[in-house]
């Protein structure tokens, strides 16, 4: 859809078309999964309609392509819009397609099927925002980890079950509750502390992937760790 954005609508300029392939092959790192041209996009509101909040202006945004059919600009209802946090500007479409990079590159390295449970860590900004949605779109049940009430919402918001605060005293005790058999994968853009914690959660046959280190460095399994855990580790660097 495109034009000027009429009631209730927002232009999205685009800033990349996340399409990835099938969880299956995708995960495999073959590249002949099944495609999915602009189920998911990412941009930048850059024009609004009637009734649409003056404050989406210049917001990340992600949304869905119609049919498939990607438009350098696309008219969208404001309601089908995911804000993602990040300040209103033109910087954030190059930002949003390096993090689109960043979350293909996990998602081929790490597999994942529909009905798993997956935990993502921190899911409510880059790349992990971006994943969040991925792996909901390919049915995976999502865990995401924040910091914050105002991260949780947006986790949820992009499709996550159940947000947990890793600011909280607990907080891995929250995710075990959650998941007691423990994630099938776990996706970590924090490193640190926080993503050692989580990486202890990993089930056993899981898979744990790196694709961050905000909070600190990756954690170091050692030789040994991973065979004697059963767990395959990764990262996108």
């Amino acid at each position: 859809m495109d034009g000027e954005p009429g009631r209730g609508e927002v232009t999205v300029c685009v800033a990349v078309c996340v399409a990835a392939p099938g969880p299956v092959d995708a995960a495999a790192g073959t590249g002949s999964g099944r495609h999915e041209p602009g189920r998911t996009v990412a941009g930048t509101v850059t024009a609004l309609g009637p009734g649409v909040p003056a404050c989406l202006r210049g917001r990340p945004v992600l949304t869905r392509a119609e049919d498939g059919v990607v438009d350098r600009q696309l008219v969208v209802p404001a309601d089908d819009v995911v804000v993602l946090p990040g300040r209103p500007g033109p910087e954030p479409a190059a930002g949003l397609a390096d993090d689109a990079g960043t979350a293909l590159r996990a998602l081929a390295l790490t597999p994942v099927r529909p009905g798993q449970d997956v935990l993502v860590l921190p899911a409510a900004t880059g790349p992990g925002a971006l994943l969040v949605r991925l792996l909901t779109d390919a049915g995976a049940r999502v865990v995401g980890v924040v910091r914050g009430a105002r991260a949780a919402r947006s986790a949820l918001g992009l499709g996550a079950v159940h947000a947990v605060d890793h600011g909280r005293r607990g907080w891995v005790a929250g995710v075990h509750a959650l998941l007691p058999a423990g994630p099938a994968a776990v996706f970590d853009g924090a490193g640190g502390t926080v993503g050692r914690a989580a990486a202890w959660l990993v089930a056993a046959g899981g898979r744990y992937t790196s694709f961050g280190t905000a909070l600190g460095p990756a954690p170091d399994f050692g030789p040994c760790e991973p065979r004697a855990r059963r767990i395959t580790v990764a990262t996108t660097s």
